[in-house]
């Protein structure tokens, strides 16, 4: 005989893997749902504005042989997902893509500098060309080269290096340990050179490709996950300082030798170096979040959309109940119509559902929703609130202050300011803090502070 409990465990465990909130899926997965737009009867309803994949895919079609672009996205809003499909419309080109996660090759949570982003993007971009041409790992390992140039340029005994393997230097890179610091620093003395060496060995590995493929139509590398940088409790301004001056100061060295790149990075960037679309392309793309309300009504479009996501998931009547749709629907409008948000709370509430049963019961999901809710205003520094006020009165960037960047940028960075974009972008701030900033401006009123503009 079944047991009820046992078979209820399995069921939940199976739920919550389907709804894994850090999963990117593959367009041809049967869960994915193009959230860029929906049928409306016979109209197309844009939930995210231009379809930012298609202007990624002409910048390259438009250049001969090499091209960089940015790409950005919130963290969790579909951006992997959505470049797997440029993916698969470029390869349906004739282009060999090259894709690479940079967390595979760095600790995301320390700041970056140019010699370990070229170590990053050399290492990456061998490793994928291993993968295309089935060559040797040893003749497509950019460490065992760098080794070859760091003992031939460098006297190791001067700095107390005695040995030299390539893979303590992986090691120490990846740990941002004593050894790759220390190595770095003398890298960091000829810039010139350790350039020039990265891009000869890309262009070795560009070389071996297209004699596999003769007839490809070119190389795109796709390094991704750089969005994800997150930095320790007090030295966020570090990474975010240190993404500023990569992608600014060095776009000659992340323009790759006659290959196409796209990199992702923080939707920050944009804020912080408002100039940064003319080093690339002439385009900085930011993936918006998926539009679920207008003003403080829901938005059905993007509302059936999202649930319809939900739906090819889990079992949306078995778990919410006969009134499912209201009960996912109320979860959604607290998402802000963002993936990952939405997922995370479906998932706290299926590992609720083992004790408290099925369907859930309604303070269940109160509780899980008052958690999520004090979870996102413990996140709100003193220092952001002015920020905040200022994007709850305007859905707008464009009063906030040089001072008040880093704010931003951070807020951004903890998914606490939301961008959305339907024929003209704006911002909002999350809808689980809403309340928590409504009181805060009407704070300022009763106190006599002067409105924002």
């Amino acid at each position: 005989m079944a047991d009820p409990a046992q078979d209820l465990l399995q069921k939940l465990k199976a739920w919550r893997v389907a709804c894994a909130p850090d999963e990117y899926l593959q367009p041809n997965d049967p869960r994915y749902v193009n959230l860029n737009e929906v049928q409306e009867g016979k109209k197309d309803i844009s939930l995210r504005g231009e379809d930012y994949i298609l202007p990624l895919l002409d910048g390259i079609r438009l250049n001969d042989e090499q091209s960089c672009q940015l790409f950005s996205g919130f963290s969790g809003t579909g951006k992997s997902t959505e470049l797997q499909r440029l993916r698969g419309l470029l390869e349906d080109a004739g282009y060999i893509v090259l894709y690479s996660n940079a967390a595979d090759y760095h600790d995301l949570s320390h700041a970056l500098d140019i010699e370990t982003l070229l170590v990053i993007i050399a290492s990456a971009f061998g490793q994928a060309t291993k993968e295309i041409t089935g060559k040797s790992a040893t003749e497509l390992d950019y460490m065992e080269q760098l080794v070859s140039l760091l003992q031939k340029e460098i006297n190791l005994d001067s700095i107390g290096i005695k040995v030299l393997k390539s893979a303590d230097l992986k090691f120490g890179l990846e740990k941002g340990r004593d050894f790759w610091l220390r190595t770095k620093d003398e890298i960091a003395k000829s810039p010139t050179l350790f350039r020039e060496h990265a891009h000869d060995f890309i262009t070795q590995c560009k070389d071996l490709i297209e004699t596999k493929h003769p007839q490809s139509t070119g190389v795109v590398f796709i390094l991704d996950s750089f969005e994800k940088l997150q930095a320790p409790e007090g030295k966020f301004h570090d990474i975010m300082s240190s993404v500023v001056d990569l992608f600014t100061r060095h776009d000659d060295t992340l323009h790759l030798p006659r290959c196409h790149v796209i990199y992702t990075v923080p939707p920050y960037l944009q804020h912080i170096s408002t100039n940064i679309d003319a080093k690339y392309e002439g385009t900085f793309h930011i993936l918006p979040l998926v539009k679920v309300l207008h003003g403080e009504q829901p938005y059905e479009p993007g509302v059936r959309a999202m649930r319809g996501m939900l739906s090819k998931r889990i079992p949306l009547g078995e778990i919410f109940g006969d009134d499912y749709e209201q009960r996912a629907d109320s979860l959604i409008h607290l998402s802000g119509g963002h993936v990952r948000s939405l997922l995370s709370m479906v998932s706290e509430l299926l590992k609720r559902a083992l004790r408290d049963g099925l369907p859930l019961p309604a303070s269940t999901i109160k509780r899980v929703l008052a958690h999520e809710r004090e979870r996102h205003i413990k996140a709100v520094r003193p220092d952001d609130h002015e920020v905040l006020k200022e994007i709850m009165s305007t859905s707008s960037t464009q009063n906030i202050t040089r001072e008040q960047l880093s704010s931003l940028a951070n807020l951004m960075n903890n998914q606490l300011v939301l961008c959305y974009r339907n024929g003209e972008g704006w911002y909002e701030v999350h809808p689980l803090i809403r309340e928590y900033i409504k009181q805060l401006i009407e704070k300022d009123e009763v106190n006599g502070e002067p409105p924002h503009d």
